[in-house]
């Protein structure tokens, strides 16, 4: 009996042993640094303690892991590298990545986060957790992504945070939280997709996007949220600029898909070669605090909101400048409301068109106040359109228009019309077509469809009767309005060019044959002077 309690007992022991091997095994590879020194591992939980370039990946075997990472700022731990290599972190606890600060310190610390694989961190609340919101956080990739997301994130705000936040490239998607900062945040390439409940980002200092695509999803809150309350007022600005494409959906409808300035002045400014898309159920862009909004180029289309661009209380000089790109607004009450602006306009640049619902307006204006976005029914628009116009030059020869008709000089992408013929001024000539852009051929009837582009030009092309008094134009060589008369054929422009090749040929095929004849005249001259003279040289001897 006392030799099968031992065996037991040993038994026990060694199970024991095991147990407590296996709950202190390292699920994760760090290299760089010196375990011990620069960094600790115990207990599932990597406390790393000195400023230094530190790889992280799995252990062999380990496709998931519990364990956390600790970053302890200090004076010694300013500046941290961390590479995560295919990393993937879930854990029921609060984080997967957790910064700790000392009770007094300096704003100091610089986090480049690099990224390589698939990684992923996900975790109950904050995922990637910076107490106390400050710091600078930049990431990028080596070939690499990163998804975050929380699992049972709390009531109200569930960030990933940090006093700055940079994003230079790779796949970034964020579940379930928003991006918060204290001073900015600035988005320069890749690939940034953010979706939740709440705000998707949120700053008290300014966004930039000068690069890559951000897609914000929100079913609770606006997506973008411009506090503005730590920042001075002509640096709180959200831009849009280089060649960023942002699309942004919302689901509120109490909401906007974005807020300038909520407790300060933001501005917004897009002027970019990409898309600005806004998805909205209620506002697309809201101006707080006077702020101002300016377009200098890019696609900005505003779908699906009950106002389009809108100004709030408070916001007596708040003003909307278009002065390039194309905007395009959809709404089921109002594209443009600007209410409680004392100023009350839209600026529009000199080439651009507002143009209603009901297509029965389409003026240039520079300048357009509440009263003018209305309809001639004073409903308010329920589509207004802002785009370039491009210009359209004609050149009639000796004809002109038929009395009351004309042919616009402006036109806009959305514009489809036919062009009026002109009547010849001489009763013995007759109109036979147009030749000009996008036209191969002589053409009657020219439609400007839909959707056409670019600055145009067309010339009216004539034909006379034939007759013995006829004379040629004196402008025929520069205006080409009037035809040969004789000719049988459907007038083709292309012909005129290929006629003048073959006159340039024909002359340079006459300058040869000359200088041919002079040079085999000269040769024959040399040839019978030597002749010649050997001759009489052999008559001499």
């Amino acid at each position: 009996m006392k030799k099968i309690n031992k065996i037991l007992l040993f038994i026990i022991i060694c199970l024991t042993f095991n147990i407590k091997a296996l709950a202190s095994s390292e699920e994760l590879v760090i290299t760089g640094g010196e375990l011990g020194v620069d960094y600790t591992y115990e207990d599932g939980i990597v406390s790393i303690n000195k400023s230094n370039s530190y790889e992280i990946s799995m252990a062999d075997g380990v496709e998931e892991s519990r364990h956390q990472i600790n970053i302890n700022y200090s004076d010694n731990l300013q500046n941290l590298t961390l590479i995560l290599n295919n990393v993937n972190l879930k854990t029921d606890d609060v984080y997967n990545i957790k910064i700790n600060y000392p009770n007094s310190f300096e704003d100091n610390l610089k986090i480049n986060l690099i990224l390589k694989g698939n990684n992923s961190l996900i975790a109950k609340n904050h995922p990637y957790n910076n107490t106390r919101n400050i710091g600078e956080l930049t990431i990028s990739s080596d070939g690499g992504t990163l998804t975050t997301e929380a699992t049972a994130p709390p009531e109200g705000y569930n960030s990933f945070n940090s006093s700055k936040i940079i994003f230079e490239s790779g796949d970034v998607t964020v579940k379930n939280q928003m991006i918060t900062t204290t001073t900015g945040i600035y988005i320069k390439g890749g690939n940034l997709n953010v979706s939740g409940q709440e705000e998707n980002l949120y700053t008290n200092g300014e966004i930039v996007i000068s690069g890559g695509n951000t897609t914000l999803s929100s079913t609770s809150a606006c997506s973008i949220n411009m506090v503005g309350k730590n920042k001075p007022v002509d640096n709180n600005i959200l831009k849009i600029i280089g060649d960023a494409n942002l699309n942004i959906t919302t689901k509120q409808t109490d909401s906007a898909s974005i807020f300038s300035g909520t407790l300060g002045k933001s501005d917004i400014l897009i002027d970019t070669t990409g898309k600005v898309n806004i998805n909205s159920e209620y506002i697309g862009i809201l101006l707080n605090k006077n702020g101002n909004m300016t377009i200098n180029n890019g696609t900005l289309n505003i779908n699906g909101p009950y106002y389009g661009i809108y100004t709030n209380g408070g916001s007596a000089n708040s003003t909307v400048t278009i002065n390039g790109g194309e905007t395009e607004i959809t709404s089921l009450s109002s594209a443009f409301v600007l209410s409680n602006a004392t100023q009350k306009k839209v600026i529009f640049g000199d080439q651009y068109y507002h143009k209603n619902y009901h297509g029965t307006e389409m003026a240039s204006r520079t300048e357009v106040d509440d009263d003018s976005l209305l309809n001639s029914n004073a409903r308010a628009n329920k589509y207004a359109l802002i785009t370039p116009a491009y210009n359209i030059e004609y050149d009639l020869g000796n004809g002109s228009l038929e009395e009351g008709k004309e042919n616009p000089t402006k036109y806009t992408r959305v514009d489809t019309f036919t062009l009026n013929n002109p009547i010849p001024n001489d009763e013995t000539a007759t109109f036979i077509g147009w030749s000009g852009t996008d036209l191969e051929d002589l053409t009657e009837n020219v439609i400007i469809s839909e959707n056409s582009t670019g600055n145009r030009s067309y010339k009216a092309n004539y034909i006379k009767e034939s007759g013995n008094d006829e004379e040629e134009p004196d402008n025929k060589e520069n205006t080409n309005n009037i035809i040969n008369p004789n000719t049988s054929f459907k007038y083709n422009p292309k012909i005129n060019n290929i006629a003048k090749k073959f006159d340039n040929i024909k002359t340079s095929n006459n300058n040869i044959a000359y200088i041919v004849v002079i040079t085999l005249s000269i040769i024959s001259a040399f040839c019978i002077s030597c002749i010649l003279f050997l001759k009489k040289k052999k008559e001499l001897r």
